[in-house]
């Protein structure tokens, strides 16, 4: 029995970080594509890189390239530089609208990202005091306690 809660509480955790990287995906795509065309995973994961504080190991040109497909890109080319996938500005607008996420430009909405950022807890960026709340804002995570995060909330 000990070893099936241990099993479901990994599965949780990894479904949480797997959602939170692929808000992170979908917010990346919303900055890069700006016209229709193929786009590299290598190019795609770099811009990724910098939502994060460090290097995450996890993240990989392969990493990306799995999400877009389960995400439902499937048009891709091999290049002598990589995999290359088709995005269309239209087509992650739609996944962006049907996953609930704001675009760029709508910087005055905070909007918590599911699970935990990295599957673990994190420090309040204001106060210090150990979350497990991690929030998008511009497209970058932020730590926030609820109590910082009402008094954040009043400054946008």
């Amino acid at each position: 029995m000990l070893a099936l809660a241990k099993r479901n509480a990994e599965a949780r955790r990894i479904e949480n970080m797997t959602e939170a990287a692929e808000y992170v995906l979908v917010q990346t795509l919303l900055k890069l594509v700006a016209d229709s065309g193929y786009y590299h995973t290598r190019e795609i994961r770099e811009e990724m890189e910098k939502m994060f504080d460090r290097e995450e190991k996890w993240l990989t040109s392969e990493w990306v390239g799995r999400a877009l497909k389960r995400l439902g890109f499937q048009n891709k080319r091999r290049v002598g530089s990589g995999i290359q996938y088709f995005l269309t500005r239209e087509s992650v607008e739609d996944l962006a609208a049907r996953l609930g996420i704001e675009p760029e430009g709508a910087e005055h909405k905070i909007t918590i990202a599911e699970g935990k950022k990295r599957g673990r807890e994190g420090t309040c960026e204001v106060c210090g005091v150990e979350t497990n709340k991690c929030y998008v804002r511009g497209g970058r995570l932020v730590w926030l306690c609820d109590r910082c995060l009402a008094d954040w909330e009043g400054n946008l």
